[in-house]
């Protein structure tokens, strides 16, 4: 049976690189978004992009509950 004192740093490691990787994801998915929506939307101005987005966030949250 390992000590907990062998097992403790190994499993603290193991979470923080799956929570950085988790971190990573979501900021490239941030970021593809956001330049997606500006690159679809330049015809629109600041407003209507405003309220796409807004709308894509509402759809999101629903489709997830």
């Amino acid at each position: 049976m390992k000590h907990a004192s062998e097992i403790f740093p190994t499993a603290l490691a193991e979470l923080l690189a799956m929570g950085e990787k988790a971190r990573q994801q979501r900021e490239t998915r941030a970021r593809d978004t956001r330049l997606r929506d500006t690159r679809n939307d330049k015809t629109g101005d600041r407003e209507t992009i405003r309220v796409v987005r807004k709308e894509k966030r509402e759809q999101l949250k629903l489709q997830f509950n």
